[in-house]
């Protein structure tokens, strides 16, 4: 059996950040953000369509109906745009990728440009930069 020697390693201090601060400045943020508020009134929306089984037999109201919710969906299309402060930058450039390896790093950027979960991320993160 091999064995692997101890590493050397300090403990992470218990709460070096003002985690009631943190909280506060995220649901600040979240509050106010137009993308998350689009996301919570797309969830009720979509919950209360969720229960609503019934359906028209008129074609009119058919196609009145079918207009309205794709009038909503452009609505909520924007949360598919990319988000303009959040910068992705590939650290791999040095290496040589296949096409399709590029063609799936490049598809994986562009969700992570669009992914508000993750930027409210970086921004708690930069908090609790500034915070030391």
């Amino acid at each position: 059996w091999d064995k692997v020697s101890k590493l050397k390693y300090k403990k992470w201090p218990r709460q070096p950040y003002k985690i009631d601060e943190l909280k506060k400045r995220n649901a600040q943020r979240v509050k106010s953000n137009k993308r998350f508020s689009l996301i919570v009134e797309n969830n009720e929306r979509l919950r209360k369509k969720k229960n609503d089984t019934a359906q028209e037999l008129a074609l009119e109201k058919i196609i009145a109906e079918q207009d309205e919710l794709k009038h909503e969906s452009e609505k909520y299309s924007q949360l598919e745009k990319e988000i303009e402060e959040l910068a992705v930058s590939d650290i791999s450039r040095k290496k040589r990728l296949s096409k399709e390896k590029k063609a799936s790093l490049e598809q994986w950027h562009t969700k992570i440009k669009k992914d508000i979960y993750i930027d409210e991320t970086l921004r708690v993160m930069y908090d609790m930069i500034e915070a030391k």
